[in-house]
């Protein structure tokens, strides 16, 4: 075997503290670390018990499916010696590492197989969620949006308040409101990143905009341009070019993404219960005297 405890504790270690905390665990403070812990310590109990049921006999793992587990975890680096490197800084090799994730592409396939013989849902069961829960598939309204902005910037003397001001007037009363010229507008003067998309900045729904600007978009008719409105960032001016109605998704185009849902809960469910049912054995019997 490659791996003893202190290896194995090392990768969970790693894992966890990059999905809790995006960090590596040496750059952590020390309530991180004592999270870090806690949560290593947990998946790393689990593992083991998954690994030792009687389920996980002859669960194998294709070498190819754990040749793109490594090859997944390398791509996140700009190159092999940084990879090396990191995985030297949490106490980890190249084989220590792929020994880890076969063990947990184990796991994963053992409660796979543990969930394998769940009902599935049906048509019927999907059916009647859609028709209890219509709004949970309305497609809001959303509007196709250009934009030209001025930013306001006291370290720049073109961008204080007043000078923007006076740019995006001057700006405003050459438009003539067209989609043409308005996008090669916003191309020339635009101080937004979408300036190089001539001002584009696709479909936006409710709520993704500043409230000033979600307000006013909202409020314009197809094709019709805003009038100069300022925010925490300076002064913009809307065109919606095209408004997309509010949709109801039909059954049809519902009922994949439902009994996909719908199976997930129910194999989460049995696997959990299993998954008790495990805990349970290892916990130590206590009999009265």
């Amino acid at each position: 075997m490659l791996m003893n405890d202190a290896n194995l504790l090392a990768h969970h270690l790693m894992r966890a503290s990059l999905t809790a905390f995006e960090r590596r665990y040496d750059e952590l403070t020390g309530n991180e670390k004592m999270i870090a812990e806690e949560n290593a310590q947990r998946s790393l109990t689990i593992e083991a018990i998954v690994l030792k049921s009687p389920e996980a006999q002859g669960v194998h793992v294709p070498e190819q499916m754990l040749d793109r587990a490594v090859e997944n975890v390398r791509s996140r680096y700009d190159n092999s010696e940084e990879f090396s490197e990191d995985l030297a800084l949490n106490s980890l090799t190249e084989a220590i590492l792929r020994e880890a994730l076969g063990r947990e592409l184990r796991v994963d396939a053992v409660l796979e197989k543990v969930a394998s013989s769940v009902s599935l849902a049906t048509f019927d069961e999907a059916r009647d969620w859609f028709e209890r829960y219509p709004e949970k598939f309305r497609i809001d309204e959303t509007r196709t949006v250009r934009q030209i902005l001025i930013t306001i910037n006291d370290d720049f003397p073109e961008n204080v308040r007043s000078e923007a001001a006076r740019r995006i007037s001057e700006i405003y009363k050459d438009l003539d409101g067209s989609i043409d010229q308005f996008g090669q507008t916003a191309l020339r003067h635009s101080e937004c990143p979408s300036a190089l998309e001539k001002g584009s900045l696709g479909r936006i729904g409710r709520g993704q905009l500043f409230p000033e600007l979600d307000e006013v978009l909202f409020s314009l008719g197809e094709g019709k341009m805003s009038e100069v409105i300022e925010t925490a960032v300076g002064f913009h001016i809307l065109l919606c070019e095209t408004i997309h109605p509010a949709l109801q998704a039909s059954f049809e185009e519902a009922a994949p993404k439902i009994m996909e849902a719908m199976n997930v809960k129910r194999k989460a469910m049995v696997q959990k219960r299993w998954m008790s049912g495990l805990m349970q054995q290892m916990k130590p019997s206590s009999k009265p005297e």
